[in-house]
């Protein structure tokens, strides 16, 4: 059986290590091949993929959520709230079924974290298909969203998007708002650059969270910034990524693979 990944950029991915890990104490195997796409070509690699009996499934990466939404009719849950798809797997019929775990892994990991309460205000740095993914499991989680993006007609299509699922509005510097949690869903970290943010929404309090990671276990640019500014509770986005992948696993082989062991193996990987 084999599962692909597919994105631009995919060099930088530890998710080929944690599905080999996933295999193993599953006792499932699985390869999980990589591919990098562009946008001319990303369409046909997928389809021609999953036409092979023996390719059960994908996972999609940036920038292809919003476009993997269009190619497909048949969808559950987090991907109609969303319109985008990071997981796609076969039924029974092997008919394409497409879902998001990403709001689930970014749930799961901010709980651990203990990043998140019920109401809790977030500046979310970022308008593009990561943002999408997450912000219907943070609405119905009861947050209260602020998109700011550096195209703000982006923000504005994001924000009426959602706006009638949860509390969320174009982030505006007059107006003072005590955040909680600031999270970069932009790829800039990819880049090792940060995106924009006012400095002066930072205080010793505020939960920061990156979306991104790097392979060796160091501070993404956006943390170190925040850092810089005077934050202290700093995470990136590997434990999203195990588990969103937990849960796309889930969708494959209706099993659920423990994620905290995962994430301590990873963790301990990167420190290699």
């Amino acid at each position: 059986m084999i599962i692909g990944l597919f994105g631009n950029p995919i060099n930088h991915s530890l998710s080929p290590i944690i599905h080999k890990h996933f295999s193993k104490k599953l006792k499932i195997f699985y390869l999980y091949k990589t591919f990098l796409c562009t946008k001319k070509n990303f369409m046909n690699l997928l389809l021609n993929f999953l036409k092979h009996k023996n390719h059960i499934g994908a996972n999609i990466t940036v920038p292809f959520k919003n476009q993997t939404y269009k190619i497909f009719n048949n969808f559950l849950y987090h991907s109609t709230q969303s319109c985008t798809v990071n997981t796609l797997f076969k039924n029974s019929n092997s008919l394409i079924i497409g879902n998001n775990t990403d709001g689930l892994g970014l749930l799961y990991d901010l709980k651990r974290l203990k990043f998140l309460k019920p109401l809790c205000y977030i500046l979310l740095l970022g308008s593009g298909g990561a943002a999408k993914s997450v912000i219907s499991s943070l609405l119905n989680f009861k947050c209260i969203i602020y998109v700011l993006n550096r195209t703000i007609s982006n923000a504005e299509k994001l924000v009426h998007f959602f706006s009638l699922k949860g509390k969320i509005f174009i982030f505006n510097n007059k107006k003072k708002v005590f955040f909680d949690l600031i999270i970069n869903a932009t790829s800039s970290s990819i880049v090792n650059e940060s995106p924009f943010f006012p400095s002066n929404i930072i205080h010793n309090k505020i939960c920061c969270y990156d979306m991104f990671y790097h392979k060796k276990n160091i501070l993404t640019s956006f943390l170190l910034k925040c850092q810089s500014l005077g934050a202290k509770k700093l995470s990136d986005g590997l434990g999203m990524l195990v588990s969103q992948a937990a849960y796309s696993c889930l969708h494959w082989f209706g099993k659920m693979p423990n994620i905290k062991k995962t994430l301590l193996y990873m963790n301990q990987q990167r420190e290699l």
